[in-house]
């Protein structure tokens, strides 16, 4: 038997790597933009009664956490005022919109505080109806979808009567130190949070659509097609509602061919992301793109 080679001595032939930062700085460059919790997140198939929440402030937490719009990222907020806690995680429904300009928000009840940041399946239960100094700030009240302690609730009803005074003392309270004024309504059964997850995810649809459309089809970069009579169900939560589909320059030349495969290849100029950056009024940048595979086609585009 000859003796085993020694593989020690041998040249590696492999290419060495690179160095971590060049390879950190390599993927990025790859990268169109990073992933935006409010609108590269699906909100779910199950929406409105199941859906995907982003949490921002996990339970027994003193600080307030937000999102920030621009960057995607957490942030701090403050640390709250008054000496209370989040008696529940905290977060928001990706993909949605309501009056004030931000996504809705929703108090999850689970057993387990939740790190910032992360998304979980979430069930909606009620509405929490509140006014925060003068405006409209209604909070989703949900249960995690995944938590065997409090899966089976599907109606606020079933709560203890305290842990709902719990949840109501608490935003009453916490901004109370700061002299700012807080009125929390009777809680509502979960049609009505079912109903009002369904407006905030066809006004964040709406919002979008009307954005490009403010375009206009002369715009060279962009051109949208007929808003009559395209219909397009999107990743973005809205239904029944007729949308325009959004192509670049060089689409003219595939719609004689009906939906091909080619379509799923274009790319738009805009990015939705950027239409929230500073809301109101809308406002778009031209530095990222919108993947079109993320798009369901129900309807043949008009050539």
């Amino acid at each position: 038997m000859s003796p085993p080679s020694d593989e020690s001595n041998k040249p590696d032939s492999r290419q060495p790597h690179p160095p971590l930062n060049e390879r950190i700085l390599s993927s990025m460059s790859r990268r169109s933009v990073a992933a935006h919790p409010w609108h590269d997140l699906e909100i779910g198939p199950g929406a409105p009664l199941i859906f995907n929440c982003v949490v921002e402030i996990g339970r027994g937490s003193k600080v307030k956490y937000e999102l920030d719009k621009k960057t995607g990222l957490i942030k701090v907020d403050r640390v709250l005022y008054s000496s209370v806690v989040y008696p529940h995680n905290y977060g928001f429904i990706p993909r949605t919109l309501c009056e004030d300009s931000d996504p809705m928000d929703v108090l999850v009840l689970m057993q387990e505080p939740i790190l910032p940041g992360c998304f979980l399946r979430a069930k909606a239960i009620g509405l929490m109806p509140m006014i925060d100094q003068g405006e409209k700030d209604d909070k989703i009240i949900a249960v995690c979808a995944d938590d065997p302690e409090y899966r089976h609730f599907t109606d606020i009803k079933e709560l203890p009567p305290h842990r709902l005074a719990e949840i109501r003392r608490f935003f009453e309270d916490y901004k109370k130190n700061e002299n700012k004024e807080v009125a929390v309504n009777d809680f509502l059964p979960a049609a009505s949070a079912y109903e009002a997850i369904q407006h905030s995810m066809d006004l964040y649809a709406t919002y979008i659509v009307e954005s490009l459309r403010s375009l206009g089809p002369e715009n060279t970069r962009v051109k949208l097609f007929d808003f009559s009579s395209t219909s397009i169900s999107s990743d973005f939560g809205c239904t029944n509602l007729t949308k325009a589909f959004l192509g670049i320059k060089g689409y003219e030349t595939l719609t004689s061919q009906g939906m091909s495969n080619e379509i799923e290849m274009l790319t738009a100029q805009y990015l939705i992301r950027d239409l929230f950056v500073a809301l109101p009024p809308p406002r778009l940048l031209s530095t990222c793109i919108l993947d079109l595979n993320s798009l369901r086609i129900d309807e043949t585009l008009p050539s």
